[in-house]
């Protein structure tokens, strides 16, 4: 175990959070096979697992089993899987992280716990990540997200998370916290920008990566910005990012997971409509999208 852990800890670049799809709001596992596939042929990293994108809170266990095993058998042997297993009780979450490691995955992110949020203090929040990171089988990444449960986690927390030898990094979706963070943790804990908003100047800063939802449209240009930020090429990286910036506003800022999936289908993949209670886009919001695609100038895709 403590090999694979090692092994493992060498992630970094652009991980695609993978969108569900669905047809007549079920599940189409040979659509998410194709889109994997085509993914495979990139530069990206790996895949998050039922995430936010993913739709998770939106499936029942079958689907996120299903949805597991079918990108793990899909994706190259290069690209890693990361699952979110995440439940406001740690007992739960466990559980999880271990169906997630029976069923092939590479690590497990788990989000702040926040339906009680009042009472989670720093101790409650350290205790939940660490008991989780005992049990798990995997190693685990923590997915800091106060868009979604209304908690950002405090410096004090990184700081003592860090040092635990199974919590091996972070998707921060926080606005700009990730220069603080950067500073109090440990040296090999990993940084990911949880969004494109912030992508480029944590990249700067020493974040390793990031998690960022248009990576499922447009991989090819994310990990662009990626490989020119690593080999110092900083001006151009700046001018790419000021595209995909602007972009990821209009498309995932203006239109969440339909934007997301919208932008898929006019990239050539499987998008589709998001599940109920989640409405699918207007007209006049599908041709919102199709313009700032249009005006942004990095489609069609090439490698």
């Amino acid at each position: 175990m403590k090999e694979r852990r090692m092994m493992s800890k060498a992630i970094s670049g652009i991980i695609a959070p993978i969108t569900t799809p669905f047809s007549d709001d079920e599940v189409n596992l040979e659509f998410l096979k194709e889109n994997i596939n085509k993914y495979s042929q990139t530069n990206l990293s790996g895949y998050l697992i039922l995430g936010s994108n993913g739709e998770n809170s939106c499936l029942n266990d079958v689907e996120r089993h299903l949805i597991i095993q079918t990108i793990v058998n899909a994706k190259s042997s290069t690209q890693k899987a990361i699952v979110g297993i995440s439940s406001d009780s740690t007992r739960v979450s466990i559980e999880r992280t271990n169906q997630a490691a029976d069923l092939g995955a590479d690590y497990v992110s788990l989000l702040t716990p926040y339906y009680f949020k009042s009472r989670l203090s720093n101790e409650a929040l350290i205790n939940y990540f660490v008991d989780v990171a005992e049990k798990s089988k995997l190693p685990v990444f923590i997915y800091n997200a106060p868009k979604f449960t209304g908690i950002t986690l405090s410096i004090k927390v990184i700081e003592e998370i860090s040092m635990h030898p199974n919590i091996i990094g972070m998707k921060d979706a926080s606005p700009g916290s990730y220069m603080q963070y950067i500073g109090v943790c440990k040296p090999d804990f990993k940084i990911f920008a949880g969004s494109l908003d912030t992508l480029f100047p944590a990249l700067i800063l020493g974040a390793v990566g990031g998690v960022v939802s248009l990576a499922n449209a447009f991989p090819v240009q994310c990990c662009r910005l990626y490989d020119l930020v690593l080999h110092g090429d900083t001006t151009e990286a700046k001018g790419l990012y000021m595209k995909l910036l602007q972009l990821n506003r209009s498309v995932s800022g203006s239109y969440s997971v339909a934007g997301v999936k919208y932008s898929m289908d006019i990239a050539g993949y499987h998008g589709g409509q998001p599940r109920l209670p989640l409405l699918p886009l207007t007209p006049d919001e599908k041709a919102s999208i199709e313009k700032a695609i249009k005006q942004s100038k990095i489609f069609p895709q090439t490698n």
